[in-house]
């Protein structure tokens, strides 16, 4: 880790994360009760929602300013943790802020999750729940987004849900399976994540079914590709598959804004206090708000 210059002000927030299925489980309970008692942005409320899906019932989480229109726009963001960790107490912080700054509701459903649930769980309950969403609010402009793993599954809705999403925000997401870019290579031992981790969530996600078929990567582009923002990091095994993924966006047709953050590892933005991580979740808020602004000009 200390090889790596990371900005000074991230440095002391890096630690190694270990992933393992009993550690997965162990944590789970406790991710729970902090993530419940974590307190968000005052105006912000926070509602719970149960929605039925193809295999059962999942809550969903629904974060928006007082009086919002039910028309207002949709962030539908799914969490990261390698498909295995419960939503961290920064993902909540960060759906208020989101919710505060673009003016919007956030959606996050609490998809199920490894060890126990392999592909497709996650996949269809991200479905399913997007789904529920578009139903719930109809008229509403949406844009899904997510974080490392819950940036793959992002991708899987923004490519193959019925309804494709106006706008996609992937923050340093899950993307490619065969994991043989430079950084996979490079990025051996990244504090918070890293290419020996990596390798072990993807064979714990995929189960039974090859790499092929759970790539979020060589997922069938829908016809219109939903402009995008894509943010990665500069010490991250996932940086070069992040990178292609906004080149292959870009080289179909889509509208790209690829954020290269300098300074940065995987999951740095669980540092909210710093300078580096307020500048750069502007960045996604800006980011939002002029995709929002786009469509209700055009709406007018």
């Amino acid at each position: 880790m200390i090889k790596y210059p990371i900005d000074k002000e991230l440095k002391k927030y890096c630690r190694k994360i270990p992933f393992f299925s009993p550690m997965l489980v162990l944590s789970d309970p406790f991710l729970r009760l902090v993530y419940r008692f974590t307190p968000i942005e005052k105006g912000i409320k926070h509602e719970k929602e149960k929605v039925e899906t193809r295999d059962g019932k999942l809550r969903v989480d629904i974060f928006s300013p007082e009086n919002l229109k039910k028309e207002a726009p949709v962030l539908f963001y799914l969490h990261g943790g390698g498909f295995g960790y419960f939503a961290s107490p920064f993902h909540k912080k960060l759906a208020a802020v989101y919710a505060k700054e673009a003016h919007c509701r956030v959606i996050c459903p609490d998809y199920r999750l490894l060890p126990k649930y392999a592909y497709p769980c996650a996949k269809n309950d991200s479905l399913d729940a997007y789904s529920w969403a578009r139903k719930a609010f109809p008229n509403s402009f949406f844009a899904v987004g997510g974080d490392s793993a819950g940036g793959a599954l992002a991708i899987y809705v923004a490519n193959e849900a019925e309804i494709t999403p106006d706008f996609q925000m992937l923050i340093y997401p899950v993307c490619d399976p065969r994991q043989d870019t430079k950084s996979m290579k490079e990025f051996t031992d990244t504090p918070f994540w890293n290419s020996v981790n990596n390798k072990k969530m993807w064979k714990m996600y995929a189960g039974e079914y090859s790499f092929d078929k759970v790539s979020p990567a060589d997922s069938k582009l829908p016809e219109k590709i939903p402009d995008a923002y894509v943010e990665i990091a500069q010490f991250d095994c996932l940086h070069d598959e992040g990178k292609n993924y906004a080149k292959k966006l870009s080289k179909n047709g889509g509208t790209v804004v690829l954020n290269e953050t300098k300074g940065t590892v995987h999951g740095y933005d669980i540092a909210l206090k710093t300078k580096i991580v307020k500048e750069n979740v502007q960045k996604r808020i800006d980011a939002l708000n002029s995709a929002f602004s786009k469509i209700l000009s055009v709406e007018k």
